[in-house]
């Protein structure tokens, strides 16, 4: 289900939508039904955003994993991306990387907890983490590894 952290982002999202504007939400769960994607789906139909402007990604694991998805639900079309601004700079990179169009804005960051600190403190080995990652997934079929099993080596 979605947290503090996500709730703020999908508000501020919804506060930058223009009418007409889709929104995409990601984030799996233990049940697509409950996934996070579905639950900031949820609040955004609340809101007023019609059906048919809202898209969901249940499966997505992992940053890597949203930005291969997203690619691959809206192709060429410009993305405005909401994250924290400690997550920005790993989050837009890995979305150039993919081939979308995207920029950035920072959603207000969620009341400073005593987590937080080891949220900032988590991207650092996060960048390399990701990096052999990606290695990993572009050397797959090399190996012979292909479709979901290729793709759980973003997870």
């Amino acid at each position: 289900l979605a947290g503090p952290g996500s709730i703020l982002r999908a508000k501020a999202a919804l506060a930058l939508r223009a009418e007409g504007q889709t929104l995409l939400f990601t984030g799996a769960g233990v049940y697509p039904e409950h996934s996070v994607a579905a639950g900031l789906a949820t609040l955004a139909r609340r809101s007023g955003v019609p059906e048919d402007e809202i898209l969901i990604d249940t499966t997505s694991l992992s940053t890597m994993q949203n930005a291969i998805h997203t690619k691959r639900l809206i192709g060429d079309a410009p993305v405005v991306l909401v994250t924290e601004a400690f997550h920005m700079p790993r989050s837009v990179s890995f979305f150039l990387l993919n081939g979308v169009n995207v920029v950035g804005i920072a959603a207000p960051p969620e009341r400073r907890t005593r987590h937080y600190p080891m949220r900032i403190l988590r991207e650092v080995p996060a960048w390399g983490f990701n990096l052999l990652k990606a290695i990993a997934w572009l050397g797959a079929p090399l190996f012979g590894i292909d479709g979901e099993a290729r793709h759980a080596l973003l997870a």
